[in-house]
């Protein structure tokens, strides 16, 4: 049974393509599987990052392979918004690495 409070928080967002990436943190297979149901519920389509479920110790692969699914991430056709499944600290072995000419300054990072 799916939380019908996160499905009806997140129904205004029907109909937008959002990119789902893990940058940080290693994420559970299962919430990562809960959270794309709720969204799909809410009518929203998801994009997981190719290595959203990859874990190399407690973070969700290694750095290069969390940049380069946020780098991807802005790049989908018809791209709303790009969401981080969860954050933390390791986001910030990466960031001095971001092609920010790659990021359309108009899709929200969440």
């Amino acid at each position: 049974m799916l939380p019908a409070h996160l499905v009806d928080a997140l129904r205004p967002l029907a109909g937008a393509r959002i990119a789902l990436i893990a940058p940080a943190g290693g994420v559970k297979d299962d919430r990562i599987d809960i959270a794309r149901a709720v969204m799909v519920a809410a009518g929203i389509e998801t994009c997981l990052g190719e290595h959203a479920r990859d874990h190399h110790r407690y973070l969700a692969g290694t750095a290069a392979d969390r940049l380069s699914d946020l780098q991807a991430a802005f790049e989908y056709p018809n791209i709303d918004a790009v969401w981080c499944l969860r954050g933390g600290y390791g986001s910030a072995q990466f960031v001095q690495a971001i092609d920010w000419d790659r990021i359309p300054p108009d899709v929200p990072l969440i």
